[in-house]
């Protein structure tokens, strides 16, 4: 059995929700994103700091 019809699954959902859903996990990418772009920038400003090879 592979579940409900798709009309009466796109019937079920509830817009708001789904917005809401959606928001929540793109600020949870956000944050996982912003944690790995500052840990780039601060790696290119400490090889700056570097002496020339």
């Amino acid at each position: 059995m592979h579940g409900p019809p798709m009309a009466t699954r796109i019937d079920g959902i509830n817009p708001a929700e789904l917005t809401r859903q959606i928001t929540v996990i793109q600020m949870q990418l956000f944050d996982r994103a912003k944690a790995k772009t500052e840990a780039l920038a601060a790696a290119r400003t400490s090889c700056r700091k570097c002496p020339s090879r």
